[in-house]
């Protein structure tokens, strides 16, 4: 069972996730949502599809899809940093790629430190396989 919130109570510097499909695949799509000087909330992201870190809606970000709860900020103040973080990225036009995608968003906006730890899974398991490849094959 799911439980839902509504979005309008969820503080600036809140992760939310979503589903994105890209060539048939399957991806996890990382925001921050934020609130604008009228109270209405938007999302940043890098987007694959914009090419870019952008500020959007909510529909935005999803596409149509289930919005999730990710992280919730400790504290108002830490939320606006979190917000901060992405509005910054944003603001300075970070290009969309596979070393710098929604994932290192978010975590430069929750710690200030760049990091995709999908993709450092990912690249870890390939230089075992390598590593155990070489291992087995000698």
């Amino acid at each position: 069972m799911t439980n839902q919130i509504s979005i309008d109570s969820l503080p600036s510097g809140t992760g939310v996730k979503t589903t994105a499909f890209w060539g048939g695949m399957r991806f996890t799509h990382y925001g921050i949502l934020d609130r604008t000087w009228d109270g209405s909330v938007v999302i940043h992201h890098n987007s694959k599809r914009h090419g870019r870190a952008v500020t959007t809606d909510l529909f935005g970000f999803s596409d149509g899809q289930i919005v999730f709860l990710d992280t919730l900020p400790a504290n108002l103040n830490r939320g606006w940093e979190i917000a901060e973080r992405a509005r910054t990225d944003v603001e300075r036009g970070v290009t969309w790629t596979v070393v710098n995608n929604c994932e290192d968003m978010k975590s430069r906006a929750l710690t200030g430190q760049w990091g995709s730890p999908t993709r450092n899974a990912i690249v870890g398991l390939g230089v075992a396989g390598v590593l155990l490849a070489l291992v087995l094959g000698s």
